[in-house]
């Protein structure tokens, strides 16, 4: 006898919206008469035919609640050695965005501040232009 494979997520997905995201099944690729819905969860679509935005907001909080009544009891993963190096590249990363992105921006605000001057100068030199002509 073969063993069973566990569900793909699309397939995991699909009989959470049959179950209405009330009942975890017993067990991967079965579902009792008792966890089964009759009928759809209706979806409202938009015009490009994908769901709206509340129903997309309703479907992950259902698998939200899904994934923490079935891993809520389970201990969280000891942190490894790589799992703190990706913390730190994406911390330092992180940082240089920032700094670089407050520099810009401040770099922006002065060049803001000069063509401003130099357009307050230019309008004064076509007054005196205008003047003499």
């Amino acid at each position: 006898m073969k063993p069973k494979l566990p569900l793909l997520p699309s397939e995991r997905l699909r009989c959470l919206e049959k179950s209405g995201g009330d009942e975890i099944l017993s067990s991967p690729g079965t579902s009792s008469p008792d966890t089964e819905v009759s009928g759809t969860v209706p979806t409202s679509l938009d015009r490009r035919g994908l769901p709206s935005a509340e129903e997309e907001r309703k479907q992950r909080e259902r698998v939200r609640q899904y994934q923490e009544k079935v891993f809520g009891s389970q201990p969280p993963l000891p942190v490894s050695t790589t799992s703190r190096a990706l913390q730190d590249v994406l911390l330092s990363t992180s940082q240089f965005v920032n700094s670089f992105v407050a520099d810009a921006d401040s770099r922006l605000e002065t060049s803001a501040a000069e063509i401003s001057a130099l357009e307050r100068q230019v309008g004064l030199l076509e007054g005196k232009l205008a003047s003499v002509a």
